[in-house]
């Protein structure tokens, strides 16, 4: 009798753990899967994703009736009045509005330190040239601290770079 009992109790019991929970699962219009989906219950930390065929299973929460969340990306959020354990729900999510052209444009600075290079380079823009331009190249770099031009013969006013302190071939510019 009692094996007979424990018999009962083991096939009984899949049954009782799944009514606890509702299972399903989620397509688009079409009725493709939706493999990732997020679901969860409204105001828990709750939730589960989607498996490869878009099937999920989560337990229902302590309180019924709760609302049941599914989102994914470039679809509409759903939201699912769950009231009772439920064999099978099926959930479809409407696309959403999605974007034709996306424009991505950038401000350049006057003068950047490269974030890119390991070495520490400091750049100096076109923009930060026009800006000092005077009638010659070592007269651009006025405003720049870091370059100094100096003056090595006043009679043809040639004039030398030094960058960091640095003069001659201790230094390159590019």
């Amino acid at each position: 009798m009692q094996k007979f009992i424990v018999g009962i109790l083991f096939w009984a019991l899949p049954a009782w753990v799944s009514a606890q929970s509702v299972s399903g699962i989620v397509t688009d219009i079409n009725g493709e899967p939706l493999v990732g989906a997020s679901l969860y219950w409204a105001a828990t930390d709750e939730g589960v994703f989607t498996d490869a065929y878009g099937v999920f299973s989560l337990p229902l929460p302590e309180v019924l009736p709760a609302q049941l969340i599914t989102t994914y990306v470039g679809y509409r959020t759903d939201t699912l009045l769950v009231e009772a354990a439920a064999e099978a729900v099926l959930i479809n999510l409407e696309a959403g509005e999605s974007l034709e052209t996306v424009v991505v444009t950038k401000q350049e600075l006057g003068t950047y330190i490269s974030s890119v290079n390991p070495i520490k380079t400091e750049a100096i823009t076109k923009k930060e040239l026009t800006r000092s331009a005077c009638c010659d190249l070592a007269g651009c770099f006025n405003t720049q601290g870091t370059v100094q031009p100096n003056t090595t013969n006043i009679v043809t006013d040639a004039k030398e770079l030094r960058i960091l302190g640095l003069s001659g071939v201790y230094n390159q510019v590019l």
